[in-house]
């Protein structure tokens, strides 16, 4: 979620100053009333559009190696919502179908060597944070810096919570950022974005 330039300080999100980690708690079934459904769907929206361009980077700098939200990504997650773990996923799942080599090709991606992406490789959870980190955040190919238009808003995740039933919650990562350690003017800001009603 973007917190806004009130609190341009790194928060929960390391690295990415004024974007904060938020939830909500207490949705209590599928159903949404029809607020709730339309904050729903430009939620999807706008995450598929930003998983989409992810792709369009990481595509050109893997060629040949190429993954299509549609056809390798939306499959893989329940409710065709899909993270950064599901194409991370999809691009494991094409490299082995579509490379010979495929140790060859992540050591050249990725600058390492061969022996070190076998090890990786022989390790699942520990690969894919190698690729996701490596291709996907801050100094990979498929990163771009988020701003305001990049995520959704705080008060949109907080109309959502409240259109539904439940409760805006703030996440918390260790307390030694900037944002977290001036937890009081967080805190602020906040209640001030819809936190509580």
């Amino acid at each position: 979620m973007f917190l806004s330039q009130n609190l341009p300080r790194e928060i929960n999100s390391p690295g990415e100053p004024g974007v904060l980690y938020h939830m909500g708690i207490g949705f209590t079934s599928n159903w949404a009333p029809e607020a709730g459904r339309l904050i729903l769907r430009e939620l999807r929206d706008q995450s598929a559009e930003r998983n989409r361009a992810l792709i369009a980077r990481v595509n050109a700098y893997l060629d040949p190696v190429a993954v299509d939200y549609d056809h390798d990504v939306l499959p893989l997650t329940p409710g065709g919502n899909a993270t950064e773990r599901h194409i991370v996923t999809a691009y494991i799942a094409v490299a082995n179908r579509e490379i010979s080599d495929p140790a060859a090709f992540w050591a050249t991606k990725f600058g390492m060597e061969r022996a070190a992406v076998e090890r990786l490789m022989a390790d699942s959870p520990a690969f894919q944070n190698t690729l996701r980190s490596k291709l996907m955040k801050r100094g990979g190919p498929g990163y771009v810096q988020p701003d305001h238009t990049s995520f959704p808003s705080v008060e949109k995740l907080n109309a959502l919570a409240v259109a539904c039933g439940a409760l805006p919650c703030a996440a918390w990562l260790d307390g030694t950022t900037a944002g977290e350690e001036a937890m009081e003017e967080l805190l602020t800001l906040l209640v001030r974005k819809g936190w509580w009603r």
